[in-house]
């Protein structure tokens, strides 16, 4: 009888493999970003007079760590903005990890130092869970107490600011701040990994809260969030393109003189 059973089982078992095989829907391929930028235009080298020591971004304080799981993100920004400048016809050295990774020459041989401080929420505006019956039933057949498995779907909603500041390299005195205001981008995500339930439940409400990183290796998630971090890439470069003005910098120059001419280094 028990033998019986256990064939039973294992007759249903492959016939609900091979359901959820045949049911599964196109998975989403995955989606590496490309964080590129080409500027609009190009000035002659060095014709600014302005020399820039270029910091990489920093993450704000509070930053969701969504943003971290994107890592080019940060680092080709730093080579963006040095493109940025020489276009401008600014002079350009570094990038440098920190301001106190410029050596005393460095520092003195640049009239601004400059950063982007980087502050994006990717939240779960709402979500929804729901069971996959098959592999739920399957699990269930092998182990009666095995949770339930569940899809997500719902919207993502992607916001905040960037900020580029500039100081002055050896007394570190900010001398110029323009923010960046990423306005809100709500898009739909539906993953396509099971996540275990909680028992019988589904594994909680998720709205409000930010991506955790298990949901990151899903592409169902992964792909639209890279998607639309790539959209605020161009916008920072776009914008901080016209904040970066020329002749206010010449003017910023100025004032960097009067401070060190006030100070003994």
């Amino acid at each position: 009888m028990k033998l019986k059973r256990s064939i039973t089982i294992l007759f249903v078992s492959v016939c609900l493999v091979l359901l959820i095989s045949c049911s599964a829907g196109q998975k989403t391929q995955a989606y590496n970003p490309h964080f590129t930028w080409i500027p609009a235009q190009h000035s002659t080298s060095s014709s600014a007079q302005v020399t820039f020591a270029i910091i990489n971004p920093v993450y704000d304080e509070g930053q969701s760590w969504a943003l971290r799981s994107f890592p080019e993100f940060s680092t080709n920004l730093a080579r963006s903005f040095d493109e940025l400048l020489v276009s401008k016809g600014f002079t350009v050295k570094g990038p440098y990890n920190s301001l106190n990774a410029l050596t005393f020459q460095d520092k003195k041989g640049s009239e601004l130092a400059i950063y982007p401080s980087l502050s994006v929420y990717i939240k779960f505006l709402d979500s929804k869970w729901s069971m996959e019956f098959g592999s739920s039933l399957l699990s269930g057949l092998l182990d009666k107490n095995s949770p339930n498995n569940y899809k997500l779907t719902g919207n993502v909603v992607m916001g905040g600011q960037v900020s580029i500041i500039a100081l002055e390299p050896l007394s570190g005195e900010k001398m110029w701040v323009k923010n960046i205001m990423l306005s809100d981008t709500v898009f739909q995500i539906e993953s396509e990994k099971l996540f275990k339930g909680i028992g019988q439940n589904p594994p909680g409400d998720l709205s409000g809260f930010e991506v955790p990183a298990a949901y990151l290796i899903d592409n169902g998630l992964r792909t639209p969030i890279a998607m639309a971090l790539e959209n605020y890439y161009a916008k920072v470069l776009n914008t901080a393109q016209n904040y970066l003005d020329v002749e206010e910098m010449q003017s910023l120059k100025k004032q960097v003189e009067e401070i060190r001419s006030k100070k003994v280094y």
